[in-house]
């Protein structure tokens, strides 16, 4: 009876393990417009990127630019599109990013209490809330016609931060994001 006990413990220890990892992965957020021919795309060209950084992080673009572009390169020939100047190509490739700061307040909304010989239970911390700090990242990557110029698909990750944004960390994101292009056709 004990040992069926430690095995079903193992087991349910093991699948909410599983759970918290799978929820750990920042989902990937498309959408796209529906009457775009995504099956004529075969070449594209990459937006330059913005000279400067933001006000907070003025060294961004001097970290993680050239990479990000090296990513958006590499992931795209990869799906077999070829590099092209932007006057021929058939799509282009815009990288968006942005940094929002937040606050996370959590009320638990229980008491603590402690008994006592004297007084029975008696309350020692009234509710206890936590205040967290954090910045939320938010990277997308628009691809626009290259005829029409209109924005035909749109690919975002969002994800809580506390600290700068390094050159492994977009590449990876840029690598998931654009894991989603092109989306599969309506059957």
């Amino acid at each position: 009876m004990k040992n069926l006990f430690v095995r079903d413990s193992v087991k349910l220890l093991v699948l909410v393990a599983l759970a918290f990892v799978a929820g750990c992965k920042t989902p990937i957020h498309t959408d796209y417009k529906a009457d775009a021919n995504f099956a004529a795309y075969h070449t594209f060209a990459l937006m330059p990127l913005p000279a400067t950084g933001p006000a907070d992080d003025p060294g961004l673009i001097l970290r993680v630019g050239k990479p990000a572009q090296e990513a958006m390169t590499t992931a795209l020939t990869a799906k077999g599109f070829q590099s092209v100047a932007r006057e021929h190509a058939d799509f282009v490739v815009n990288l968006v990013g942005s940094s929002v700061p937040k606050v996370e307040v959590t009320d638990w909304g229980y008491n603590r209490t402690t008994w006592t010989r004297r007084y029975g239970y008696v309350p020692v911390h009234v509710g206890e809330v936590d205040v967290r700090n954090y910045e939320e990242k938010t990277l997308a990557i628009e691809i626009f016609d290259g005829k029409s110029h209109e924005l035909v698909w749109v690919g975002r990750r969002t994800e809580k931060s506390g600290g700068k944004a390094t050159a492994e960390g977009v590449k990876e994101a840029i690598t998931e994001v654009l894991a989603k292009f092109p989306p599969a056709p309506n059957k």
